[in-house]
């Protein structure tokens, strides 16, 4: 359904991604980054993320807890490389 909302707003989407890495180089032959990308367990954000300009987002963890809330929504105004500007 979030696929479905999204392709309404105006715009094209920015493609965010998880980190797919290991600290522990041996640890990556147990674990391959295909198989773990591929995985969706309920309660799991997707592997790919897709936002647009004007899209409603939910704030999972707010790194300076004394200006929002866990769970406050948002609207995205800004979307960088590495940075979701948004406003509640």
């Amino acid at each position: 359904m979030n696929k479905q909302l999204l392709q309404e707003l105006p715009g094209s989407a920015q493609v965010y991604k998880s980190i797919d890495t290991t600290c522990d180089i041996n640890e990556a032959v147990n674990y391959p980054t295909e198989f773990l990308n591929t995985l969706g367990p309920f309660g799991v954000s997707s592997h790919i993320l897709e936002l647009k300009i004007g899209a409603s987002i939910t704030l999972l963890r707010n790194l300076h807890p004394h200006t929002l809330c866990n769970g406050t929504r948002l609207c995205i105004k800004k979307l960088m490389p590495n940075i979701i500007e948004a406003t509640f």
